[in-house]
Parts: C-alpha cells; structure tokens; sequence
C-alpha cells in the first residue's frame, strides 16, 4: 500500500508539479462547476456556492457528491455536530466544511501524510493517522467527543 500511495504522489507531482499551489486546480469562481452541478444533478445550494466560489486551498470533491451531501448534512447546519472528514488533502474541504456548519462544530479531519498536521486547527482539528487502524480512529472520535463509540 505505501508502495502505491508513494506512487500516485510522485504522478500527482509529475502532473501538477511539486509545489503545494495546485494552480488550475484550485477553485475561483467558476461558472463551469456551476453549470456542471446545476445542469447535471439540478442542484442550486449554499453548498455548491461554498465548493465553487472557494478562492482557499483547493477543494476536490466530485460534483454528483454536492447535492448529496447537502442532502443529508443540511439538518446539521448551525448546529455543534461533530463531523469528521477522511482525507483532508490540502485543507480545502475542511474550510468548506466550517463556512456550511458554522462555527459551532466540531470538524476533524484525518489524513495519514504528515504535511497535512499543517493544517491543524486553521478550519478544525487535524490529527495524523491511517484510516485502517481502529485504535487511532477511536482516540480521535475519543477526542471529538464522540464517547463511547467503538469500531470493530
């Protein structure tokens, strides 16, 4: 698995270059994803206002999975859920996240590359850590609060 993982980093830097600032990737405003989302799924939400006028870090998320989302997590906004995201990448997402919950929330992030601890409380918490290990995923919803919560 590290064997792959170190992989898809070395395509992602031959692609894209090694510098942090993904460049065309990022998200302006950008008519084309709105388009895309409201045409495609018929969706015209905060949350897609959120995802494509987003001038952070870059937010990649697959456009069907926006009005899903909002589906969903709408009943939650302004509100002191507690959410975690897996795969916080370059932050993006996680600063989505905090403008569609609020500052009410309780948004974690894990991510098992070390470079993403830089983002540590900017948009929430980050804590570093494989998905696939119970014990790390349950100190950290340990710490969000989520007691009492035992995987496996």
């Amino acid at each position: 698995m590290v064997g792959f993982k170190s992989a898809v980093a070395r395509l992602v830097r031959s692609r894209f270059g090694a510098s942090r600032d993904l460049g065309n990737m990022a998200f302006g405003r950008n008519s084309e994803i709105d388009n895309d989302i409201k045409e495609k799924y018929g969706f015209d939400g905060e949350l897609l206002r959120l995802f494509s006028s987003n001038q952070g870090s870059p937010v990649h998320k697959w456009h069907h999975y926006i009005p899903l989302y909002d589906q969903y997590f709408s009943r939650f906004r302004n509100s002191p859920v507690r959410f975690l995201e897996i795969g916080v990448f370059r932050g993006g997402s996680l600063q989505m996240w905090r403008k569609y919950f609020g500052g009410s929330a309780v948004i974690f992030g894990v991510d098992s590359d070390p470079a993403c601890g830089e983002l540590n409380g900017q948009s929430g918490q980050v804590r570093i850590g494989s998905q696939d290990d119970p014990n790390f995923l349950e100190h950290v919803i340990d710490e969000m609060g989520g007691g009492g919560c035992r995987l496996g």
